[in-house]
Protein backbone atom coordinates (compact mmCIF):
# COMPACT_ATOMS: atom_id res chain seq x y z
CA UNK A 1 0.00 0.00 0.00
CA UNK A 2 1.62 3.36 -0.93
CA UNK A 3 1.95 6.04 1.62
CA UNK A 4 -0.56 8.06 -1.16
CA UNK A 5 -3.08 5.70 -0.64
CA UNK A 6 -2.80 5.16 2.85
CA UNK A 7 -3.51 8.40 3.89
CA UNK A 8 -6.29 8.36 1.11
CA UNK A 9 -7.67 5.29 3.25
CA UNK A 10 -7.45 7.31 6.77
CA UNK A 11 -9.35 10.07 5.31
CA UNK A 12 -12.19 7.90 4.20
CA UNK A 13 -12.57 6.31 7.17
CA UNK A 14 -12.43 9.73 8.93
CA UNK A 15 -15.39 10.32 6.76
CA UNK A 16 -17.12 7.31 8.21
CA UNK A 17 -17.48 9.18 11.57
CA UNK A 18 -17.80 12.67 9.90
CA UNK A 19 -21.21 11.54 8.41
CA UNK A 20 -24.08 9.85 10.17
CA UNK A 21 -27.54 9.80 9.54
CA UNK A 22 -30.28 11.68 11.27
CA UNK A 23 -33.81 11.08 11.75
CA UNK A 24 -35.96 11.20 8.58
CA UNK A 25 -38.50 14.41 8.83
CA UNK A 26 -40.48 16.49 6.72
CA UNK A 27 -38.36 19.68 8.38
CA UNK A 28 -35.14 20.07 10.87
CA UNK A 29 -33.93 22.81 12.62
CA UNK A 30 -30.47 23.75 11.73
CA UNK A 31 -27.59 26.06 13.15
CA UNK A 32 -24.47 26.80 11.18
CA UNK A 33 -21.63 26.50 13.70
CA UNK A 34 -18.90 26.86 11.59
CA UNK A 35 -16.17 26.03 8.61
CA UNK A 36 -13.84 22.83 8.56
CA UNK A 37 -11.26 24.45 6.24
CA UNK A 38 -9.62 28.03 5.92
CA UNK A 39 -9.90 27.77 1.97
CA UNK A 40 -11.39 30.32 0.22
CA UNK A 41 -12.80 31.11 -3.21
CA UNK A 42 -14.09 34.24 -5.04
CA UNK A 43 -17.19 33.89 -7.02
CA UNK A 44 -19.51 36.51 -8.92
CA UNK A 45 -22.83 35.19 -8.54
CA UNK A 46 -25.74 38.01 -10.07
CA UNK A 47 -28.31 37.89 -6.39
CA UNK A 48 -24.61 38.42 -3.78
CA UNK A 49 -22.57 40.05 -6.46
CA UNK A 50 -18.57 39.47 -6.01
CA UNK A 51 -17.93 37.47 -2.79
CA UNK A 52 -15.20 35.61 -1.04
CA UNK A 53 -16.47 32.87 0.76
CA UNK A 54 -14.69 29.72 2.74
CA UNK A 55 -15.29 26.63 0.67
CA UNK A 56 -17.12 23.04 1.69
CA UNK A 57 -17.11 21.60 4.36
CA UNK A 58 -19.22 23.44 6.64
CA UNK A 59 -20.27 22.36 10.37
CA UNK A 60 -23.50 22.82 11.57
CA UNK A 61 -26.49 21.02 13.67
CA UNK A 62 -29.35 19.42 12.56
CA UNK A 63 -31.92 18.35 15.21
CA UNK A 64 -29.52 18.29 17.99
CA UNK A 65 -26.81 16.24 15.86
CA UNK A 66 -24.02 17.34 14.74
CA UNK A 67 -22.61 16.96 11.13
CA UNK A 68 -20.81 18.56 8.24
CA UNK A 69 -22.98 20.10 5.70
CA UNK A 70 -22.02 20.97 1.54
CA UNK A 71 -23.35 24.45 0.28
CA UNK A 72 -25.30 23.64 -2.98
CA UNK A 73 -26.96 27.43 -3.39
CA UNK A 74 -24.29 30.12 -4.10
CA UNK A 75 -27.11 32.53 -4.05
CA UNK A 76 -28.05 33.19 -0.01
CA UNK A 77 -25.53 33.71 3.09
CA UNK A 78 -25.51 32.48 6.49
CA UNK A 79 -23.64 33.63 9.32
CA UNK A 80 -22.06 32.11 12.21
CA UNK A 81 -24.69 31.19 14.90
CA UNK A 82 -27.70 31.23 12.35
CA UNK A 83 -30.78 29.32 13.22
CA UNK A 84 -33.54 28.23 11.21
CA UNK A 85 -36.15 25.68 9.81
CA UNK A 86 -35.61 23.48 6.81
CA UNK A 87 -37.23 21.06 4.60
CA UNK A 88 -35.66 17.85 4.45
CA UNK A 89 -35.65 16.21 0.77
CA UNK A 90 -34.06 13.03 -0.31
CA UNK A 91 -33.09 12.05 -3.82
CA UNK A 92 -35.63 10.22 -5.88
CA UNK A 93 -38.35 11.83 -4.21
CA UNK A 94 -40.31 15.18 -4.01
CA UNK A 95 -38.10 17.92 -4.89
CA UNK A 96 -40.60 20.79 -5.12
CA UNK A 97 -39.29 22.45 -1.91
CA UNK A 98 -35.92 22.74 -2.79
CA UNK A 99 -34.37 25.42 -4.42
CA UNK A 100 -33.32 24.18 -7.99
CA UNK A 101 -37.22 23.88 -8.30
CA UNK A 102 -38.23 27.25 -6.62
CA UNK A 103 -35.50 29.38 -7.55
CA UNK A 104 -34.51 28.11 -11.18
CA UNK A 105 -37.53 26.79 -12.05
CA UNK A 106 -36.41 22.96 -12.71
CA UNK A 107 -38.27 19.94 -13.61
CA UNK A 108 -38.41 17.61 -10.14
CA UNK A 109 -36.54 15.30 -12.47
CA UNK A 110 -33.66 17.94 -13.39
CA UNK A 111 -33.31 19.10 -10.45
CA UNK A 112 -33.05 15.46 -8.78
CA UNK A 113 -30.01 14.78 -11.62
CA UNK A 114 -27.88 18.74 -10.30
CA UNK A 115 -28.35 17.04 -6.74
CA UNK A 116 -26.94 13.60 -7.47
CA UNK A 117 -24.34 15.13 -9.20
CA UNK A 118 -23.69 17.57 -6.35
CA UNK A 119 -23.73 15.20 -4.16
CA UNK A 120 -21.68 13.26 -5.65
CA UNK A 121 -18.63 16.24 -5.79
CA UNK A 122 -19.67 16.45 -2.16
CA UNK A 123 -18.15 12.53 -1.64
CA UNK A 124 -15.44 12.93 -4.03
CA UNK A 125 -13.95 16.21 -1.84
CA UNK A 126 -14.13 13.88 1.33
CA UNK A 127 -11.07 12.04 -0.43
CA UNK A 128 -8.75 15.03 -0.17
CA UNK A 129 -6.92 17.17 1.81
CA UNK A 130 -5.92 19.34 -0.93
CA UNK A 131 -6.85 22.94 -0.89
CA UNK A 132 -6.44 23.51 -4.53
CA UNK A 133 -8.31 20.41 -5.78
CA UNK A 134 -11.36 20.91 -3.40
CA UNK A 135 -11.58 24.45 -4.54
CA UNK A 136 -11.91 22.89 -8.09
CA UNK A 137 -14.67 20.86 -6.35
CA UNK A 138 -16.21 23.66 -4.84
CA UNK A 139 -16.28 25.36 -7.91
CA UNK A 140 -17.99 22.87 -9.92
CA UNK A 141 -20.50 22.41 -7.21
CA UNK A 142 -21.74 25.70 -7.29
CA UNK A 143 -21.71 26.29 -11.04
CA UNK A 144 -23.58 23.34 -11.53
CA UNK A 145 -26.19 24.78 -8.84
CA UNK A 146 -26.20 28.11 -10.34
CA UNK A 147 -24.82 28.26 -14.24
CA UNK A 148 -24.59 32.10 -14.45
CA UNK A 149 -21.88 31.86 -11.50
CA UNK A 150 -18.52 32.79 -12.65
CA UNK A 151 -15.15 32.49 -11.13
CA UNK A 152 -13.48 36.14 -10.95
CA UNK A 153 -9.29 36.47 -11.99
CA UNK A 154 -9.41 32.25 -12.48
CA UNK A 155 -7.00 30.82 -14.28
CA UNK A 156 -7.47 29.07 -17.53
CA UNK A 157 -6.14 25.63 -15.53
CA UNK A 158 -8.52 26.22 -12.46
CA UNK A 159 -11.79 26.86 -15.54
CA UNK A 160 -10.36 23.83 -17.18
CA UNK A 161 -10.69 21.82 -13.97
CA UNK A 162 -14.40 23.01 -12.62
CA UNK A 163 -15.27 22.00 -16.07
CA UNK A 164 -13.84 18.21 -15.94
CA UNK A 165 -15.36 17.70 -12.34
CA UNK A 166 -18.59 18.99 -13.95
CA UNK A 167 -18.34 16.01 -16.41
CA UNK A 168 -17.19 14.06 -14.15
CA UNK A 169 -19.97 14.32 -11.56
CA UNK A 170 -22.67 14.13 -14.47
CA UNK A 171 -20.86 10.23 -14.75
CA UNK A 172 -20.50 9.66 -11.33
CA UNK A 173 -24.06 10.74 -9.46
CA UNK A 174 -24.43 9.66 -5.83
CA UNK A 175 -28.38 8.86 -6.40
CA UNK A 176 -28.60 8.17 -2.40
CA UNK A 177 -27.35 8.79 0.62
CA UNK A 178 -27.62 12.14 1.46
CA UNK A 179 -30.35 14.48 1.87
CA UNK A 180 -31.32 17.88 1.14
CA UNK A 181 -31.96 20.84 3.34
CA UNK A 182 -33.86 23.89 2.58
CA UNK A 183 -34.75 27.04 4.49
CA UNK A 184 -38.46 26.94 4.83
CA UNK A 185 -38.27 30.75 4.15
CA UNK A 186 -35.72 30.56 1.50
CA UNK A 187 -33.56 32.74 3.06
CA UNK A 188 -30.44 30.63 4.02
CA UNK A 189 -27.88 28.55 2.06
CA UNK A 190 -29.30 25.32 0.65
CA UNK A 191 -27.11 22.07 1.82
CA UNK A 192 -26.83 18.86 1.47
CA UNK A 193 -25.83 16.30 4.16
CA UNK A 194 -24.11 13.22 3.31
CA UNK A 195 -25.93 10.12 5.48
CA UNK A 196 -24.61 6.56 4.00
CA UNK A 197 -24.41 3.84 6.39
CA UNK A 198 -21.05 3.51 7.59
CA UNK A 199 -20.06 0.61 5.60
CA UNK A 200 -21.59 2.03 2.23
CA UNK A 201 -19.75 4.97 2.77
CA UNK A 202 -16.49 3.45 2.92
CA UNK A 203 -16.90 1.77 -0.11
CA UNK A 204 -18.22 4.55 -2.00
CA UNK A 205 -15.28 6.69 -0.86
CA UNK A 206 -12.86 3.88 -1.66
CA UNK A 207 -13.70 3.44 -4.80
CA UNK A 208 -14.26 7.19 -5.80
CA UNK A 209 -10.66 7.85 -4.31
CA UNK A 210 -9.33 5.03 -6.22
CA UNK A 211 -10.20 6.47 -9.54
CA UNK A 212 -9.21 9.97 -8.68
CA UNK A 213 -5.87 9.41 -7.56
CA UNK A 214 -5.46 7.21 -10.76
CA UNK A 215 -7.06 9.55 -12.98
CA UNK A 216 -6.59 12.89 -11.77
CA UNK A 217 -3.56 13.83 -13.68
CA UNK A 218 -4.81 12.57 -17.18
CA UNK A 219 -8.28 14.51 -16.87
CA UNK A 220 -7.14 17.36 -15.10
CA UNK A 221 -3.60 18.08 -16.52
CA UNK A 222 -3.77 21.30 -17.15
CA UNK A 223 -5.26 22.34 -13.49
CA UNK A 224 -1.63 20.67 -12.79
Amino acid sequence: MTKTFRKFVLVAAAAVFCFTPFAHADTVGMKFTGTATNTTLTIHDSVLGTVTAVIDPYTGIVNGQSVLMFCVDPDHEVNYGDTWTANVSYPGGDLSKTYQVMDYGKSSAAANSIYEEMAGLALLMTSTTDATIRKEIQGAIWQLADPSLTFPNATSAFLSAVSGYESWAANNKLTSGFEILSDVRNCKQEFIVLTPEPATLLLLGLGLGCVFFVKRRKLFSTSS
